[in-house]
């Protein structure tokens, strides 16, 4: 006899994050006055962690080079979190030379998380937006399950819906560990004209005695056009074409777990209802 038991008993969502990505790495002068503007963000997130690295010169030639002095560290990216009482990760944000991410690993609904990945997002937007062109914007989840019990009699069946077109059809004949990664793009037109690439990735494993199936949806809208106004992103009443992608995303989200999770699972985390 086994139970299938989502990781925070109402839902099963372990990590939901949010994400810029630019094409031109930022410097280390624009890192180091994006790290500045942690003062707007402290109250919320108030630790600071710098992170630092050793440019790498590769010299071709065999002549012997001159003496240089030693290179510096540089800044490379910057986390700013917020810790739970077990010292876990409850809130962070992360800015590193090419992309920008907001985690959330404490999820209640989605208005109020959104809202709050938004409120963080806020004071760093429109700096990165005036330096470089925004060309992606993404969302992930990452949903685990436990299972309890004899964790050998797990089927794909007791968690999944059997013909879901994102899963092969042969793991629902496996009786040990597996994974799937699948992904693929489509091409869409609202709130402006994008791709968006969607991976959707299964992994059956165990993990300190115990198996564990962890679900990681990611969906990237690949701009057309590159967003180089913060206003057009975000405005002054928190809509904009940011907001609007960010919803849309979320809603492709949840349809693709009811088609991936059988209808027992998306009854007992409420998967169809408003979140």
């Amino acid at each position: 006899m086994i139970n299938i038991v989502p990781i925070a008993g109402r839902h099963a969502i372990k990590t939901v994050s949010f994400g810029l990505e630019w094409q031109d790495p930022l410097q280390e002068d624009l890192l180091t006055f994006l790290m500045a503007l942690h003062a707007k963000v402290r109250d919320k997130l108030p630790r600071v962690t710098r992170h630092e690295e050793i440019p790498l010169k590769v010299v071709l030639s065999q002549a012997q080079p001159e003496q240089e002095a030693p290179v510096k560290p540089q800044l490379a990216s910057v986390t700013f979190d917020a810790l739970q009482r077990n010292g876990e990760q409850e809130w962070s944000l992360v800015i590193q030379r090419n992309f920008l991410a907001v985690n959330c690993h404490v999820y209640t609904r989605w208005n109020e998380i959104w809202g709050i990945g938004r409120e963080l997002l806020t004071p760093f937007l429109p700096v990165i937006a005036r330096e470089r062109d925004i060309s992606v914007i993404g969302l992930q989840y990452v949903d685990q399950f436990r299972v309890t019990g004899s964790r050998e009699h797990f089927r794909a069946s007791q968690l999944l819906r059997e013909g879901s077109r994102f899963v092969p059809t042969h793991v629902f004949q496996l009786d040990d560990l597996w994974h799937s990664h699948h992904g693929f793009f489509e091409k869409l037109t609202e709130p402006t004209a994008h791709r968006r690439l969607n991976h959707v990735n299964v992994d059956v494993s165990d993990t300190n005695d115990e198996r564990v199936i962890q679900i990681t949806t990611a969906h990237r809208a690949l701009l057309d056009r590159p967003a180089e106004d913060e206003s057009r992103l975000l405005n002054s009443g928190g809509e904009g074409e940011l907001h609007h992608y960010m919803d849309q995303l979320h809603k492709v989200n949840k349809q693709f777990l009811c088609e991936l999770l059988n209808e027992d699972m998306c009854n007992q985390i409420g998967l169809k209802e408003e979140q």
